[in-house]
């Protein structure tokens, strides 16, 4: 009867599926740990491990102005704070550098490729969001010139979300990819 395999079908060792009872063997626990070693090794060799690390401080980040894709160079502090991510990233043993081509990006990139040996990569496809007549507003300017457009996060003649996610990500999936 029905409802007799739906009640073998919950006892330990039975399994039910499309509304038929089956018996399953007990897992045998040494076949487990094999696959799952397996799967490790697996995952590892396959795996593309990705750091995502901002740059440092400007004058624009003090002053509170949208930077986007301004060409604003690294302020002391900055330079100080790239310096110290630099010995802390190092220690992680990093393959390859990859920056944004925008010069406090890459100066903030400097100091890794220096203490690790390695050449940064630039790409402009990983730029900070073009923020058109927002940049070089501070937050203050932008709500009052523009305030449907703050409220909806768009700035006039700059990039939609959709289109730097698009950029980015079109970016980042073609370093996964030339990295297996």
């Amino acid at each position: 009867m029905p409802g007799d395999q739906a009640e073998s079908a919950a006892e330990p060792g039975n399994a039910a599926r499309a509304g038929a009872a089956a018996e399953v063997p007990p897992a045998d626990s040494g076949a487990r740990a094999g696959a799952a070693a397996q799967g490790a090794a697996w995952y590892h060799e396959q795996a593309v491990r990705l750091v995502l690390w901002r740059h440092g401080q400007t004058l624009w980040n003090v002053e509170g102005r949208f930077q986007g894709q301004s060409d604003i160079p690294l302020d002391e502090l900055g330079e100080q704070q790239a310096e110290r991510a630099a010995r802390l990233l190092a220690g992680l043993g990093p393959d390859a550098i990859v920056s944004s081509d925008l010069a406090r990006a890459m100066a903030t990139a400097a100091p890794l490729a220096r203490l690790t040996g390695l050449t940064i990569t630039p790409d402009k496809d990983l730029r900070e969001r073009y923020g058109g007549l927002w940049e070089g507003l501070t937050d203050t300017e932008i709500r009052s010139r523009y305030p449907a457009e703050h409220a909806q996060w768009t700035p006039p003649g700059g990039e939609s979300t959709v289109a730097v996610a698009d950029r980015t990500g079109a970016a980042m999936g073609w370093r996964r990819a030339r990295w297996r």
